[in-house]
């Protein structure tokens, strides 16, 4: 009988220390557990914010190009309203020495028709002016309206 009370008592404590390990090693695998899921939120959450963080520098560099591009569009817009005015200031110019030239010729024919009327009869000289004026308003007038 004293075997068999010594067969049970260490069959007990052999049951004893494996329930108490078995429990030590439920509360060790519910630790590594909560550690595990604690390390997976840290883990989420830094790659959310390195996800956020990449898309906000995509869209600093896409805001980056866009103003890029639009300086560049209104820097060419620039010059080329540069040209612009160049070519229409040359083209003012040059009208305006042409009509200072004829202005110059006519003042120029003017006093050659008085000088000359002073000589000869002055109804054929300022006909003469006259019909030459008048042809010239024909002339200009077919030019501008052809332009």
């Amino acid at each position: 009988m004293l075997r068999k009370k010594s067969i049970n008592i260490f069959y007990f404590l052999f049951i004893f220390f494996s329930y108490q390990n078995a429990h030590l090693t439920q509360i060790e695998i519910a630790n590594l557990s909560k550690k595990e899921q604690e390390n997976f939120e840290i883990d989420r959450i830094k790659r959310f914010e390195k996800e956020v963080e990449n898309i906000r520098n995509k869209q600093n560099n896409e805001t980056r190009a866009l103003e890029l591009r639009i300086q560049s569009n209104y820097n060419q817009f620039k010059r080329d309203r540069a040209i612009q005015v160049e070519q229409l200031l040359l083209k003012y110019k040059n009208k305006f020495r042409e009509l200072e030239n004829q202005q110059k010729n006519e003042i120029k024919l003017l006093e050659k028709i008085i000088k000359e009327g002073d000589k000869a009869v002055k109804g054929k000289n300022f006909t003469n002016y006259n019909n030459q004026i008048l042809s010239r308003k024909s002339t200009n007038k077919s030019k501008i309206t052809n332009k």
